[in-house]
């Protein structure tokens, strides 16, 4: 069996084309089609063309928080491994998911609450412009709700 070495990029870009050829003709003006397209290759979910709700002008205003420097707060540290830490870190962003920390896991215990919400608390508590990416923690919706 031989293998072939194949750049990360040239696998995604693949990607995209098969992702865009299995939908067989449908589109969303841009860039919401490009998110919707990330969706379902971070999850390979088609269901996310359809059930994908976007807020109007949310899209845009997350790439122009973005470009401005924002850092990106996650609730799951699969989100996280999947962000661009370089080219984020080029428009003076960091990805954060705290989660995992040992700390967030005694202060949701003290406090009786998940520590996906003491997770979001801690990145309300940045001090500079976040993106929330919500993976699978209801409760982190509902404090950034109640925040």
């Amino acid at each position: 069996m031989a293998f072939e070495t194949v750049r990360p990029q040239d696998i995604e870009r693949r990607s995209m084309e098969i992702i865009t050829a299995e939908l067989g003709g449908r589109s969303l003006p841009e860039p919401r089609f490009s998110v919707v397209k990330r969706c379902i290759h971070t999850s390979a979910d088609f269901d996310y063309f359809d059930n994908l709700f976007f807020s109007e002008g949310a899209v845009e205003a997350g790439i122009a928080a973005l470009r401005n420097g924002a850092d990106i707060v996650t609730d799951t540290n699969m989100a996280a491994a999947g962000i661009n830490k370089r080219t984020l870190a080029g428009y003076g962003g960091a990805v954060h998911c705290f989660i995992a920390d040992e700390d967030v896991a005694a202060e949701a215990s003290m406090a009786g609450v998940t520590r996906a919400t003491v997770a979001m608390r801690r990145g309300a508590e940045l001090g500079k412009p976040t993106v929330f990416a919500v993976g699978n923690a209801p409760t982190a919706l509902a404090e950034l709700d109640r925040l």
